[in-house]
């Protein structure tokens, strides 16, 4: 990132993916099927939403404290720890599930070049398209596996967010007064 001076800058260590050995990453991926490949996402929504989930509390905080707003934030591809982001700020402002699959969805509208320029050089480090290409999309059973693992640890996203991040009633209300109109 190159950021203006002024600019605060927060890294939150979000689970997987930080300290990955990328050879060790390429190597793996040059043995899986699609089916496989895209199954990695699908994990890895799992343990956004189980046991990483307490990795998103730096992020929570900083939005609730509101001293680093307004705020952008991304990862590595701008879409999988990014899009569960996105998604625990929309779980607790209320906004329905459906709602914001369209929303996590919409990264495969708006990374088209970015997927497609990538996807133009998997050969060049023997990776096969096909199975390069579910990592570089969303789908909807990747989100759908982490509403999923909210629902099989806390019963529902109420009880996963306060249990979680400590945002209770009051202070999801307070988020709903403070951020939307």
């Amino acid at each position: 990132d190159q950021l203006p001076p002024e600019i605060s800058y927060q890294r939150v260590i979000i689970g997987l993916g930080q300290t990955m050995d990328r050879k060790k990453l390429m190597d793996s991926l040059k043995t899986l099927n699609p089916a496989q490949s895209a199954n990695l996402l699908v994990e890895a929504n799992k343990l956004f939403a189980g046991a990483s989930s307490g990795d998103y509390q730096p992020f929570v905080e900083l939005i609730d404290s509101g001293s680093g707003l307004p705020i952008v934030f991304h990862c590595t591809a701008g879409k999988d720890r990014t899009g569960f982001g996105a998604a625990l700020i929309l779980l607790a402002l209320g906004v329905d599930r459906e709602t914001i699959m369209n929303d996590f969805l919409m990264s495969n509208y708006y990374r088209v070049g970015h997927g497609n320029f990538r996807m133009n050089f998997t050969w060049v480090v023997g990776l096969k398209r096909e199975v390069i290409e579910p990592l570089m999309e969303v789908r909807p059973e990747y989100l759908q596996a982490a509403f999923a693992t909210i629902d099989s640890l806390y019963g529902g996203t109420d009880a996963f967010l306060e249990e979680v991040y400590g945002l209770n009633d009051s202070v999801r209300q307070e988020w709903v007064e403070r951020f939307t109109y």
